[in-house]
């Protein structure tokens, strides 16, 4: 089978049960990348001191003496920004999506292990390699009041009269204000752009995220226009 990953990727599992690796290196094996197995943080800083693997993949939920979230926020702070940070755990609500992301995690792989999903985020974190880039899109999404501005790319999955459901590789928190462009508003409102707040976030299937975007700004004219555009939209799918 040709490869279809780079040759030269490396991932590391810091893992203190041994029975995810050989499944994961059989996996890994099928495409060119190597699986090194880490026991503990004090081995994986050992290895990490030599090289940087591709993707570092630190399971939350098997470390008997010491607190997943803490190897996380260790690795990170012993190695930097630069370190592509993968939580697995099998709790996937979204409280622990944002603790793993808040205790420096670039990414969340739920358990059990989806190994297509894994390929996947695999993947990308190869492309930004190749191109030089920061590795998390997380890391950049802000929260506890913090003002910044970046993009997050989202696909729109659904229109209502409170505002979109959109599918996104990014973790956005509940309560933050989105500055909302999509071709939708521009036929309602004549403009591509309008604010919305993050009503609700939720871990899909597939490791993306469902959000919620709510446009509670809307003047009473704008938002009878919002369920006009919805209504038309609607009639054109019928006929």
């Amino acid at each position: 089978m040709a490869h279809e990953l780079n040759d030269q990727a490396w991932v590391l599992l810091v893992d203190d049960d041994r029975s995810l690796a050989p499944t994961l290196e059989a996996f890994l094996g099928r495409y060119g990348v190597e699986l090194v197995s880490a026991l503990g943080p004090e081995e994986a800083a050992v290895i990490l001191r030599s090289r940087q693997p591709t993707l570092c993949l630190v399971d939350l939920n098997l470390f008997s003496t010491i607190d997943g979230f803490i190897v996380l926020r260790g690795l990170r702070h012993k190695f930097g920004k630069s370190l592509p940070l993968l939580a697995v755990s099998g709790s996937k609500g979204i409280q622990a999506v944002r603790r793993a992301l808040e205790s420096g995690a670039d990414d969340f792989l739920g358990k059990p292990l989806d190994l297509a999903e894994l390929k996947s985020k695999l993947g990308r974190y190869l492309q930004l390699d190749r191109e030089n880039l920061p590795p998390s899109p997380f890391r950049a999404t802000p929260s506890g009041g913090i003002r910044s501005e970046l993009e997050i790319n989202a696909r729109v999955e659904k229109a209502n009269e409170l505002g979109l459901r959109v599918s996104s590789p990014h973790f956005v928190d509940v309560g933050t204000p989105l500055l909302v462009s999509c071709p939708l508003l521009e036929e309602a409102f004549g403009q591509m752009e309008a604010m919305g707040t993050v009503s609700d976030c939720a871990l899909a299937e597939d490791g993306s995220y469902w959000l919620s975007l709510s446009f509670e700004e809307l003047t009473a004219e704008q938002r009878a226009a919002w369920r006009h555009c919805l209504h038309q939209r609607s009639h054109r799918k019928r006929s």
